[in-house]
C-alpha cells in the first residue's frame, strides 16, 4: 500500500435532509436532533467556532513580539491551507462568507471544519496562556516553530469498517448515549455523522446526529441497512425504520459498482467518544440490539487473524473477512509494523490495512480499500486514509507467498462453487493409519462438505513429540483442509492451521499442496469409498439446508437466542424429512456461510465465529 494521505470526505446525501441554514439557539437545545434538524445547529456552531478562532488569532498577533509576528502569520496560513486541503474546500479562492455558505451545504464538510477549528482554538488558547505566564523577555521560548506547527490528526476523528462491500445486504448499529455525548469535556455541543460510502469516489450517504450541553440526554440505537444489490440504504431508530422498510420500499439511493464502507465521522476525537461510551459502533463483531432485516448480514464478523512474522512486520489475513459472495473474491490484509510509521501528512500508524479484489482469471489483486490504525489493538478504530496501490499479480509474490496462497485458495473455492470451510477442531475424529510412529492422523467424517464433484475433508495431525513449526509458530496439533476431486481422485490442500495444547489457533496458511491425495492405500480407499457414495447419490448429498429466518426488526433481541415457533416447526420438518445422514447435513450447513443466518461467538474457544443455528443446536438452546 502506498502510504499517502486520503480523507474519508463524502459528498454526502442526508437521509431525509432539508435545506441547511443558520441555526437559532432556541432550536438547538433541549433535544437530540437528527438529519435536517441537526444541520442548521451544526452550521451555527461552525460560524461561532470560526469567529472564536479569528479572535484568538488576532489576540496572539497583538501580544506577540515583533520578531515572532511573521511566524504566527505563517502558522495561520499553514493551518488554513491544511484545513482546506483536508476538507476539500478552498476558503481563499471562494472568499470567507461564500466559503461558510458552501460549508453549510454539506454536514460532512462542516464536521471536518469543526474538528480543525477546535484543534486550532485549543492550540491558540495554550499559546496565549503561555505568553501571559512567560516572564519578560522569554516570549521567544513560547512561540517556537514546533509550538506553532500544525499536526494533522484526521485519523483520530473517524471510526470506519476495516472492509468494504460491493455486493450483498449488510447491517450495522450505532448506539448513542445522549448524556455522555452532550457532556464532552470543554465542548458546548457534539456532532457526528453515520455514513456509508466510497472514500475514493467521495460518494455516499450519511445521517447527522447533534447534541448540545443543554439536551435532555436522550439515548438511541440507530440501525443502518445497506442493500447494494438493490442500490438502497435504510436508517432506523430504536427498532423503527424511518426511511422505508429494507428490501420492500423507500430508502436512499446508493451508487452501483462502488465498494462501500461504513462508520462514524465526528467533530470530537473518536477515542474520547468511545472511552466515555457516548458512541458505540457495532459492525457485527458483537450481538446486535435489534435483529437485522431478513436477508441482511452483519457488516463484518469478529476477526480471525492468520499471522506470519517477517523481519520488519507481521502480515495477517482476516479469515472471517474472505468474501466469496461477489463476482470476485476479496481479502483483507493487515501489516503490523514492529516500529511506528509516519505517512505523508503527519499520520502516525503502527498498522496498515488493505482490502484486495482478486481477478481469478488473470490472478491479479487490485486494492479497493487502504487505511491504518495506531496499533493492532485498534481493530475497530480503522481510518481509510491511504492511497490505493497498483495491481499485484499473484505470481510476482512468489510460490510460497502467504497472501498469494490466500488468493489461490479463495479463487479455487470460488471457481468450484465451494464456500470457506470453518478452521476449527470441531467434529468426531476417527483415527487413520500413519506412516510415522511419532505422528497420529485423524479425520472427521461428520465435517465433510460435498459440492460440485468435490469433497472437502478436514484432517488433523497430533505430534507425539518434536512438533514442527507452521508458518513460524509452534503448535501441538496441525489441521488441514483438502479439496478432493472425486472423479479423478486428485486433491489440493487449501488450508493449514496450527493449534496449541488448549485448542487455540496459533497460525494458519493457504493453498499448501497440489498433491494432497493420501499416500497410504488404506487412506486412499477411505476417501475413494466416500467419493463413490457421493457421486452415486449427488442430489441427496448436496440437498440445500433450510435456514432459520430472523424475525423482522421490532423488539430488542435478548441475550440468549430464543427459537421461535417458526424455527421449531422448521426443525421438526428437518428431523422428519428424508435427508442424507447427519454428517452430510452438518457439513453442508458449514458451506452456506453467506445465507440468511446470524453469526454468534463460539464461547468455548473465543476464537472464531460460527453459525448461530449450529451453536444453538450444540448448546441445546
Amino acid at each position: 500500500m502506498i502510504q499517502t494521505t486520503k480523507r474519508f470526505i463524502l459528498a454526502a446525501v442526508l437521509l431525509g435532509a432539508a435545506a441547511i441554514g443558520q441555526a437559532h439557539a432556541d432550536t438547538c437545545t433541549g433535544q437530540n436532533l437528527l438529519a435536517a434538524g441537526a444541520a442548521p445547529c451544526l452550521a451555527g456552531d461552525v460560524r461561532a467556532a470560526d469567529a472564536k478562532m479569528s479572535r484568538l488569532y488576532q489576540s496572539l498577533q497583538e501580544q506577540s513580539p515583533p520578531q515572532a509576528k511573521g511566524m504566527v502569520e505563517e502558522s495561520q496560513a499553514q493551518f488554513v491551507k491544511a484545513r482546506d486541503t483536508q476538507c476539500l474546500l478552498d476558503s481563499r479562492r471562494l472568499g470567507h462568507e461564500a466559503w461558510l455558505r458552501a460549508l453549510e451545504q454539506s454536514p460532512n464538510l462542516m464536521l471536518c471544519e469543526m474538528r480543525y477549528s477546535r484543534w486550532r482554538i485549543s492550540q491558540l488558547e495554550k499559546l496565549l496562556s503561555a505568553l501571559r505566564a512567560a516572564p519578560p523577555g522569554a516570549t521567544s521560548r513560547v512561540l517556537t516553530a514546533d509550538a506553532l506547527k500544525f499536526h494533522s490528526a484526521d485519523q483520530d476523528y473517524q471510526l470506519l469498517s476495516r472492509n468494504a462491500h460491493k455486493h450483498g445486504r449488510w447491517y450495522l448499529e450505532v448506539t448513542v448515549n445522549g448524556a455522555a455525548l452532550s457532556s464532552q469535556p470543554g465542548q458546548e455541543s457534539a456532532a457526528f455523522q453515520i455514513m456509508c460510502g466510497n472514500a475514493a469516489a467521495r460518494k455516499g450517504n450519511g445521517w447527522l446526529a447533534y447534541a448540545s450541553a443543554h439536551d435532555n440526554h436522550e439515548s438511541a440505537v440507530y440501525s443502518i441497512a445497506l442493500d447494494l444489490d438493490q442500490g438502497r440504504i435504510y436508517a432506523g431508530r430504536n427498532g423503527s425504520w424511518l426511511t422505508g422498510r429494507p428490501g420492500v420500499s423507500g430508502g436512499a439511493k446508493t451508487i452501483g459498482g462502488l465498494y462501500y464502507l461504513c462508520g462514524v465521522v465526528s467533530m470530537q476525537r473518536i477515542e474520547d467518544l468511545l472511552a466515555s461510551k457516548a458512541v458505540n459502533v457495532n459492525f457485527g463483531d458483537h450481538p446486535f440490539v435489534y435483529d437485522p432485516p431478513h436477508g441482511f448480514q452483519p457488516f463484518f464478523s469478529r476477526p480471525l487473524w492468520f499471522n506470519v512474522d517477517q523481519p520488519k512486520l507481521a502480515v495477517a489475513i482476516d479469515y472471517n473477512a474472505i468474501d466469496l459472495s461477489g463476482t470476485a473474491p476479496t481479502l483483507l490484509v493487515r501489516n503490523a509494523f514492529h516500529d511506528p510509521q509516519t505517512a505523508p501528512g503527519g499520520i502516525h500508524f503502527g498498522v496498515s490495512y488493505g482490502q484486495f479484489e482478486v481477478d481469478c482469471g488473470s490472478m491479479a489483486m487490485r486494492e479497493v480499500l487502504a487505511g491504518s490504525a495506531r496499533d493492532p489493538s485498534d481493530d475497530y478504530s480503522f481510518s481509510a486514509n491511504m492511497a490505493l496501490g497498483p495491481p499485484i499479480t499473484v505470481a510476482s509474490l512468489g510460490p510460497s507467498s502467504f497472501v498469494g496462497g490466500a488468493a489461490k485458495t479463495a479463487c479455487f473455492l470460488k471457481k468450484n462453487g465451494l464456500a470457506m470451510p470453518q478452521p476449527d477442531l470441531n467434529g468426531k475424529w476417527e483415527s487413520m493409519p500413519s506412516p510415522y510412529p511419532a505422528l497420529r492422523i485423524f479425520e472427521a467424517p461428520d465435517q465433510r462438505i460435498f459440492r460440485n464433484g468435490y469433497m472437502l475433508v478436514k484432517q488433523k495431525n497430533d505430534f507425539v513429540q518434536n512438533s514442527p513449526k507452521f508458518e513460524g509458530k509452534q503448535g501441538t496439533t496441525h489441521m488441514g483442509i483438502s479439496a478432493f476431486a472425486c472423479a479423478g481422485h486428485t486433491g489440493h490442500q487449501i488450508l493449514g492451521v496450527a493449534f496449541d495444547g488448549k485448542g487455540r489457533l496459533t497460525s494458519g496458511g493457504f493453498y499448501i499442496d497440489d498433491n494432497a491425495w493420501p499416500e497410504l492405500p488404506e487412506n486412499r480407499k477411505r476417501f475413494a469409498d466416500a467419493c463413490q457414495a457421493y457421486l452415486a447419490n449427488r442430489a441427496e448429498y448436496e440437498k440445500p439446508h433450510v435456514a432459520a429466518i430472523a424475525p423482522p426488526m421490532q423488539t430488542p433481541r435478548p441475550e440468549k437466542v430464543r427459537r421461535t415457533e417458526k424455527v421449531r416447526r422448521t426443525e421438526k420438518v428437518r428431523r422428519t424429512a428424508s435427508v442424507p445422514p447427519r454428517a452430510h447435513r452438518v457439513a453442508f450447513r458449514r458451506s452456506t456461510r453467506h445465507d440468511d443466518l446470524r453469526y454468534c461467538l463460539d464461547k468455548s474457544t473465543n476464537e472464531q465465529i460460527i453459525l448461530c443455528t449450529e451453536q444453538a443446536e450444540k448448546s441445546g438452546r
